[in-house]
């Protein structure tokens, strides 16, 4: 087919679903023992949807030029990075195969958390919702008739509902104002983290700070356990290695550091020494790799790292997910019970006194 006569390619990245199906039935074409012309050409043939067909027919014309299938992958833009750079470790070690399978066994895996995650969190970010717009009733609504009452009824307030009652109306006053000042502090924000500075402002925090903390750790050790176990077991040496591997973090500062390890160890640091001084890598990690190099098997000690921190993170996300809905319904049930107590005690103070 000529590349002029082509359907046009659709910019659209591809969802988990397809990132999973095409890998398996990659993997599955490759394992067959035919030449990977032979079986994309295949490939294409008992494809029907209309997108695959297009990623397909792309790659076989590619493959049949000379390229290597990751550089296929790369220049269709519709693949994340790490799909391409798993599959250009894949073939530098010669385990595409098994790659695409344990890729696709990879994306199933993270649209069955991606989806179990959305649906733990549906109800308290509804939850929140409702919550938040009952306290903004009740500050711009509810709040100026008790002050109405509370004033015709006459008597002193406590220092705490005066307070409220003032928090009340310089809300009331600016409202508007502080509503679009967030959004614009939002947009910004999301803004600085597309540039190449702020994305790497970004990627660090989210290492070093924040209640995730302990959850990207572990997602960044395992892509990067992931790509070294493979490529230790083909018998590439450790320093190219790592540097092959940085880029599956997907955390430019995490790169950086892993980058500069890299560094260190040929100028001559150990390699736990290095990874020590990355700060980016949990004690688990770190003393596994000592142990699995100590015995001379770090492959398979890699390999028995990125099992654990699979059912590590799987663990993590679980327990996340499960504390956010009790969390969220005490601490805003508490908010609105001592607001309501704060201006209720107040007047049922004052009636009783009338009475």
């Amino acid at each position: 087919m000529d590349r002029n006569n082509q359907e046009p390619m659709t910019n659209k990245k591809l969802s988990l679903s397809e990132l999973s199906l095409f890998s398996y039935q990659l993997s599955l074409i490759l394992k067959s023992g035919i030449s990977y012309l032979e079986g994309i050409e295949l490939f294409r043939k008992e494809i029907s949807q209309a997108n695959m067909r297009q990623i397909t027919n792309r790659l076989y014309e590619d493959v049949k030029s000379g390229k290597k299938l990751y550089e296929s992958f790369e220049e269709q833009k519709i693949f994340p990075d790490y799909f391409v750079q798993m599959t250009k470790i894949a073939e530098t070690t010669g385990m595409l195969d098994v790659q695409m399978e344990q890729l696709s066994q990879y994306y199933d895996k993270t649209e069955k958390t991606k989806y179990k995650t959305r649906n733990a969190l549906v109800y308290p970010i509804v939850l929140f919702v409702l919550m938040t717009s009952v306290l903004m009733l009740i500050v711009l609504k509810v709040f100026p008739v008790f002050q109405e009452v509370l004033a015709s009824l006459g008597g002193d307030l406590p220092p705490s509902t005066a307070f409220i009652f003032e928090i009340s109306r310089a809300f009331q006053n600016t409202a508007a104002g502080g509503l679009l000042f967030v959004a614009f502090v939002i947009i910004v924000l999301a803004l600085l983290t597309r540039t190449a500075k702020g994305g790497l402002t970004s990627d660090r925090l989210k290492l070093k700070t924040g209640f995730l903390k302990k959850i990207h750790q572990k997602w960044v050790t395992l892509r990067f356990a992931q790509g070294l176990a493979m490529m230790v077991k083909a018998g590439i040496s450790f320093e190219d290695a790592i540097l092959l591997s940085a880029p599956l973090t997907g955390n430019r500062y995490a790169q950086l550091q892993i980058e500069e390890a890299q560094k260190s160890i040929s100028r001559g640091s150990s390699l736990v020494e290095a990874l020590i001084k990355t700060d980016i890598f949990p004690e688990l990690f770190i003393q596994m790799v000592r142990i699995g190099n100590n015995s001379g098997q770090l492959d398979a000690t890699l390999e028995k790292t990125t099992e654990i921190y699979e059912t590590e993170l799987d663990r993590s996300i679980d327990r996340m997910t499960s504390s956010i809905e009790p969390t969220l319904v005490i601490i805003l049930s508490v908010v609105v019970a001592a607001i309501l107590l704060t201006v209720m005690l107040p007047m049922i103070h004052i009636m009783s006194s009338i009475g």
